[in-house]
């Protein structure tokens, strides 16, 4: 909670150094630094102290508190009608399920993997395949020996002509007619082997054909790999984004529900159960007593800024007398009231039994370093 000092205002305050420990005298400026310094006319403050807002406009629906009643840091303290929050929310956690199993069924791309692999098992078959008959292709083996058995043939063959003319009865007309038969199918042989070589040939084209073929498909195999890849990417960035639509449901949610942001006692209740509110509008108020500040001033040349972090005592009355609270020195003010020559300080002390209350006033001693 915010304060100020008004220096117009700042009363007098009875300043009392309290000696603790003697030390030998030494010449220089600024405070005793072996002194309690004791400061009269000090007044306890909240340390801790909010007014719980709506987060969002809407009708309330419960106050589960009650100005006096003690909370919890994160406790409930007040809703809004959240029915249709909590339907949005119900709608992006089906969603996120939908696309979390999206996400995860990987099948598409198992499939596009595993007909890509068999494309290219495919692929290198018809290559092997393709080579095979391109050998026997360029294997002009049985061409060269049916051409060679064809000329051996006809040696033959013109001979036993050449005896039949010279020795007419040399050669039996049988076996010329053999020779004969003999080089006209070495002649079929050739014309065979070159057809067979030709048809190798061919075979070999196609093969080749086929080998095309299968690279084409093992390309669109690739495609529809990626395409499935991509398809899998996106499906899981929407399962990202689904939860990030969710987070954004569930903070809807909890914006209809007002919390308390520490742990203390509910002191003021602004509105009512029904009642329409804006976002912003205060509720409830909470402070918070087990801890307090307490704000005073001194002379100018009894503190400094060296002070800060000091221990203090603050001494105080309650119902069941005197109370002394311990805590630190967390603040001495770097500028001076120009009318009474004082400088604002605060301390924070501990009030576990909450016997102090803030708006008293207390008497502050300073501790020694």
């Amino acid at each position: 909670m915010g304060w100020s000092v008004l220096p117009s205002l700042s009363r007098a305050l009875r300043v009392v150094a309290v000696p603790v420990v003697i030390l030998t005298a030494a010449v220089g400026t600024g405070p005793a630094a072996a002194e309690d310094l004791v400061i009269a006319d000090c007044f306890l403050r909240l340390r801790h102290e909010a007014l719980i807002p709506a987060e969002e406009a809407g009708v309330i629906r419960k106050i589960v508190v009650a100005p006096g009643d003690d909370v919890q840091i994160g406790q409930t303290l007040a809703t809004l009608h959240d029915t249709q929050a909590r339907l949005a929310l119900d709608t992006a956690e089906i969603d996120l399920e939908i696309a979390q199993r999206k996400a995860q069924d990987r099948t598409a791309v198992d499939i596009a993997r595993a007909a890509e692999e068999e494309g290219a098992r495919a692929t290198a078959h018809a290559l092997l395949e393709e080579q095979i008959h391109r050998r026997m292709a360029e294997n002009d083996a049985a061409v060269r020996r049916a051409v060679a058995a064809a000329e051996l043939a006809q040696d033959a063959l013109h001979r036993a002509q050449e005896s039949q003319q010279k020795f007419p009865s040399s050669v039996p007309e049988r076996e010329l007619e053999t020779l004969k038969y003999e080089h006209l199918r070495s002649r079929l042989d050739v014309e065979q082997a070159r057809h067979d070589q030709a048809l190798l040939k061919l075979q070999a084209d196609s093969a080749a054909a086929q080998v095309e073929q299968h690279k084409a498909v093992q390309q669109r195999l690739q495609l529809e790999r990626r395409r499935a890849e991509r398809q899998q990417a996106i499906a899981e960035r929407t399962a990202d984004r689904m939860r990030l639509v969710v987070a954004a449901a569930q903070e809807q949610l909890r914006r209809r529900h007002m919390t308390a942001p520490f742990s203390g006692t509910v002191v003021e209740q602004m509105r009512q159960e029904g009642e329409w509110v804006e976002a912003g509008d205060s509720v409830l108020r909470l402070i918070r007593i087990d801890v307090l500040s307490v704000d005073g001033f001194a002379d100018a040349d009894s503190i400094d800024q060296s002070f800060q972090g000091r221990p203090v005592s603050v001494t105080g009355s309650s119902r069941q007398g005197t109370v002394t609270l311990t805590g630190r020195l967390v603040f001495v003010s770097p500028e001076v009231d120009s009318v009474n020559g004082q400088v604002a300080v605060r301390a924070e002390v501990d009030n576990p039994e909450r016997l102090l209350r803030p708006g008293q006033a207390v008497t502050m001693r300073v501790g020694s370093e």
